[in-house]
């Protein structure tokens, strides 16, 4: 799983979008059960209950973090212990000139350095175990909820859950071993302090104070670069989901000559990314910088009182190196804890990040199965049957009060004026988005009251571009790579003629055993879209809805899949969202959604021939 986030990061976002197809496509191509079991899609009004904060996680990684803090703080006790032992060599061994003194102190002092060393070998090595085991805890959060099949209510692009899985993750893990340095710091001053109380009254208070003033002037900042901090992790998360719109649509973008807008638009994003990128390491370098000069000033003072009292005879030669000594040592803990400030900033931006994902309502909830609510009918007639899919009084980003019906084994057509409803309509029968108001419906069965799983395996929504996954274009087309399956060639060739297709397997050599490129690349945006629709024609799931499913095709091409649908989807129930001419004649009702509302249902020549509007969005 590991590799699948560094995976993950690498594609800037690709794999989401190969999951996203995964969802799409994962159905086995075992036949459904035609007495049909109902499905649903409804958003979640709850956060996601399972969802544990990064503090769970970070301490869930105790049994690296307290053996890291003990060995730590005796790497840093034991560093504290060389001015003391030289002190003391010094006053108890050289001052009397006693050999076998000397040599006593100078096993202690050797030994002292055998502690430390070993402490700071073991302490870095937990530390590093507990940095790296929180940062994989963490993305694996966030992909485990990216790929959750539920969804999510407030979807994000790739490149942003890039950016969190990754360098948000990092921060904190970071922000981690951060404080562990900290806690060992504030261990040694106090041991310091205590130390240097023995000799001087004076200089301990001065240390104490000092301590406190610095954390207080780099606490008083925190703030700062806690709010810098989030607006440069949301500016390199805009950058990035830039940059993965413009390699996903690097094809497109190169066949409208739109490349230098594109640029021109990334270096805007990016520029923006880098100010704000400045602006919070300017934070941090003043919190640095006020942090030297305080302790600078507390090393000068320090001097001074010691240097009075060694002239005036209040203590000795060996406890002035000890105090100077010590006093030096000092700093790197001090340094270390006004450290701890800043980090801790970043890190609760960053965590506050990655828990908006975490917590981040579903749009697919699981029910009781036994509660189920029967949709009611827009228009009454003979008709008794419910309607495959209904969408009552529906409120969506631009859609207001949509209502929709489509009939069982009917071949439904859905011309949306408005690019971005389109999208949203799609999103929402997916279960890929929420939605403010209204009511679904699917077999005449309430969306709140199905769970996401018979849902799925009832409807099967594809979105605008989306590609089943697969190494080779068998596995792709059935979902298996067995390419020399007798009982499945003959099903894919009459699937992929009734597309118009099968130049596709002609004109390569190696027929269904064709290798793919990763994201289908070394396929045409033609080719993916055909292979796609083959794939949902061997599934034959009882409702298929489909968007723009021939947007890269030319128009003969597109007339054969049209008629190719009808033949093959006859009694099954198949909605397509389109403002294609060729494909909403097929079909045997048409709605036209003007507005965000369904003005006009019928059959595509009377709308044609009647109503202006309809024209006008169909044949623009």
């Amino acid at each position: 799983m590991l590799v699948f986030v560094e995976a993950l990061a690498g594609l800037h976002g690709q794999v989401v979008q190969h999951d996203r197809s995964v969802a799409i496509f994962r159905h086995s191509s075992s036949r459904y059960n035609e007495t049909a079991v109902t499905w649903q899609a409804s958003v979640a009004r709850v956060t996601s209950p399972d969802a544990p904060s990064t503090s769970v996680v970070v301490l869930s990684r105790w049994r690296s973090l307290a053996p890291a803090a003990v060995f730590l703080c005796t790497h840093q006790l034991g560093e504290a212990m060389v001015p003391i032992v030289v002190g003391a060599l010094i006053d108890d061994a050289i001052a009397r000139h006693d050999p076998f003194r000397l040599v006593g102190w100078l096993v202690v002092l050797a030994a002292d350095f055998v502690l430390l060393s070993l402490s700071w070998r073991f302490g870095a090595r937990f530390a590093a175990a507990a940095r790296l085991g929180i940062e994989h805890d963490l993305r694996m959060l966030v992909i485990e909820r990216v790929l959750d099949p539920r969804g999510m209510v407030e979807p994000r692009r790739a490149g942003e859950l890039v950016t969190i899985a990754a360098s948000d993750a990092r921060r904190v893990a970071g922000t981690v071993r951060t404080l562990l340095s900290g806690a060992a710091g504030l261990v040694v001053l106090v041991a310091s302090v205590v130390l240097i109380a023995r000799t001087s009254w004076l200089l301990a208070v001065l240390i104490v104070v000092a301590a406190v003033l610095v954390l207080l002037v780099v606490s008083s900042l925190g703030r700062l670069v806690e709010r810098r901090s989030h607006a440069e992790q949301q500016a390199s998360a805009d950058a990035a989901a830039t940059a993965s719109d413009l390699v996903s649509g690097l094809r497109v973008l190169a066949g409208l000559r739109a490349g230098a807008a594109a640029a021109a638009r990334y270096r805007r994003v990016s520029s923006s990314s880098m100010r704000q990128a400045i602006r919070a390491a300017d934070a941090e370098g003043l919190v640095a910088g006020i942090a030297a000069f305080a302790t600078g000033l507390y090393l000068v003072a320090v001097a001074g009182v010691g240097s009075a009292l060694a002239l005036g005879g209040g203590a000795t030669i060996g406890d002035v190196i000890a105090v100077f000594g010590l006093s030096q040592f000092i700093i790197g803990p001090l340094s270390a804890l006004a450290a701890c400030w800043p980090a801790m900033s970043r890190g609760r931006a960053s965590a506050a990040r990655i828990r908006q994902v975490l917590t981040t309502a579903p749009v697919l909830v699981p029910v009781d199965e036994r509660s189920e609510r029967r949709a009611p009918r827009l228009e009454r007639g003979r008709r008794t049957a419910a309607p495959a899919l209904a969408v009552h009084g529906l409120f969506v980003a631009g859609i207001e009060d949509l209502a929709l019906e489509v009939e069982l084994g009917s071949m439904h057509g859905v011309a949306v004026s408005s690019p971005d409803d389109a999208d949203a309509l799609v999103a929402v029968l997916g279960g890929e988005r929420g939605f403010q108001a209204g009511t679904l419906f699917i077999d005449g069965t309430s969306a709140s009251d199905l769970d996401s799983d018979r849902r799925r395996a009832q409807l099967l929504v594809w979105p605008h571009g989306a590609l089943p996954p697969g190494r080779d274009l068998s596995e792709m087309t059935t979902g298996t790579p067995d390419a020399n399956d007798d009982a499945l060639v003959p099903a894919v060739q009459s699937a992929l003629s009734a597309l118009g297709a099968l130049d596709v397997i002609e004109r390569r050599a190696g027929g269904l055993a064709s290798l793919v490129t990763e994201g289908g690349t070394s396929l045409s945006g033609g080719e993916r879209q055909r292979v796609a629709l083959a794939r949902l024609l061997m599934e034959r799931p009882p409702i298929l809805v489909l968007h723009e499913p021939a947007s890269a095709l030319d128009a003969v091409t597109e007339s054969a899949i049209a008629t190719g649908l009808r033949a093959h989807r006859e009694g099954l129930t198949t909605v397509v969202v389109t403002t294609s001419a060729t494909l909403l004649a097929m079909c045997d009702r048409v709605t036209l959604v003007d507005d965000g509302r369904a003005t006009i249902t019928g059959c595509h020549d009377e709308l044609a021939a009647d109503n202006a509007r309809y024209r006008e969005v169909v044949h623009r």
